[in-house]
Protein backbone atom coordinates (compact mmCIF):
# COMPACT_ATOMS: atom_id res chain seq x y z
CA UNK A 1 0.00 0.00 0.00
CA UNK A 2 2.83 2.41 0.80
CA UNK A 3 4.52 2.03 -2.57
CA UNK A 4 1.21 2.38 -4.40
CA UNK A 5 0.47 5.56 -2.44
CA UNK A 6 3.95 6.91 -3.18
CA UNK A 7 3.48 6.24 -6.89
CA UNK A 8 0.07 7.91 -6.79
CA UNK A 9 1.58 10.89 -4.96
CA UNK A 10 4.27 11.29 -7.65
CA UNK A 11 1.70 10.99 -10.41
CA UNK A 12 -0.65 13.56 -8.86
CA UNK A 13 2.10 16.01 -7.86
CA UNK A 14 3.62 15.96 -11.35
CA UNK A 15 0.22 16.22 -13.04
CA UNK A 16 -1.54 18.85 -10.95
CA UNK A 17 1.53 20.56 -9.42
CA UNK A 18 -0.08 20.75 -5.97
CA UNK A 19 1.82 18.86 -3.27
CA UNK A 20 -1.06 19.22 -0.84
CA UNK A 21 -3.56 17.62 -3.24
CA UNK A 22 -1.17 14.75 -3.91
CA UNK A 23 -0.56 14.24 -0.18
CA UNK A 24 -4.22 14.30 0.76
CA UNK A 25 -5.38 11.97 -2.00
CA UNK A 26 -2.50 9.53 -1.45
CA UNK A 27 -3.22 9.42 2.28
CA UNK A 28 -6.94 8.87 1.72
CA UNK A 29 -6.41 5.91 -0.61
CA UNK A 30 -3.95 4.06 1.66
CA UNK A 31 -6.79 2.40 3.62
CA UNK A 32 -8.34 1.19 0.35
CA UNK A 33 -4.97 -0.05 -0.91
CA UNK A 34 -4.50 -1.86 2.40
CA UNK A 35 -7.92 -3.51 2.14
CA UNK A 36 -7.11 -4.74 -1.37
CA UNK A 37 -3.72 -6.11 -0.33
CA UNK A 38 -5.05 -7.69 2.87
CA UNK A 39 -7.88 -9.33 0.97
CA UNK A 40 -5.61 -10.66 -1.75
CA UNK A 41 -3.26 -12.12 0.89
CA UNK A 42 -6.16 -13.84 2.64
CA UNK A 43 -5.72 -11.89 5.85
CA UNK A 44 -8.58 -12.39 8.31
CA UNK A 45 -10.67 -9.41 9.36
CA UNK A 46 -9.52 -9.81 12.95
CA UNK A 47 -5.87 -9.66 11.92
CA UNK A 48 -6.43 -6.75 9.53
CA UNK A 49 -8.41 -4.51 11.89
CA UNK A 50 -5.47 -2.95 13.78
CA UNK A 51 -3.73 -2.12 10.51
CA UNK A 52 -6.94 -0.77 9.00
CA UNK A 53 -7.48 1.43 12.05
CA UNK A 54 -3.94 2.81 11.83
CA UNK A 55 -4.24 3.61 8.11
CA UNK A 56 -7.58 5.37 8.69
CA UNK A 57 -6.15 7.33 11.62
CA UNK A 58 -3.16 8.39 9.52
CA UNK A 59 -5.45 9.52 6.71
CA UNK A 60 -7.47 11.63 9.15
CA UNK A 61 -4.27 13.10 10.59
CA UNK A 62 -3.15 14.14 7.10
CA UNK A 63 -6.51 15.83 6.55
CA UNK A 64 -6.21 17.69 9.84
CA UNK A 65 -2.68 18.87 9.12
CA UNK A 66 -3.64 20.08 5.65
CA UNK A 67 -6.63 22.21 6.70
CA UNK A 68 -4.87 25.45 5.80
CA UNK A 69 -3.85 24.02 2.44
CA UNK A 70 -7.43 23.01 1.74
CA UNK A 71 -8.62 26.55 2.51
CA UNK A 72 -5.98 28.00 0.16
CA UNK A 73 -6.90 25.48 -2.55
CA UNK A 74 -10.57 26.41 -2.23
CA UNK A 75 -9.66 30.12 -2.40
CA UNK A 76 -7.32 29.55 -5.35
CA UNK A 77 -4.26 30.88 -3.52
CA UNK A 78 -2.32 27.64 -2.92
CA UNK A 79 1.18 27.67 -4.38
CA UNK A 80 1.89 25.18 -7.14
CA UNK A 81 4.99 23.01 -7.26
CA UNK A 82 7.75 24.87 -9.09
CA UNK A 83 5.86 28.17 -9.19
CA UNK A 84 7.40 31.36 -7.89
CA UNK A 85 6.09 32.39 -4.50
CA UNK A 86 4.37 35.73 -4.51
Amino acid sequence: PGLAAAYLWLLLASTFRYVSVASIVAALVVPAFFAIVAGSLGMSREAAMPFAFVTLAMAMLVLLTHRANLKRLWAGTENQLGARKV
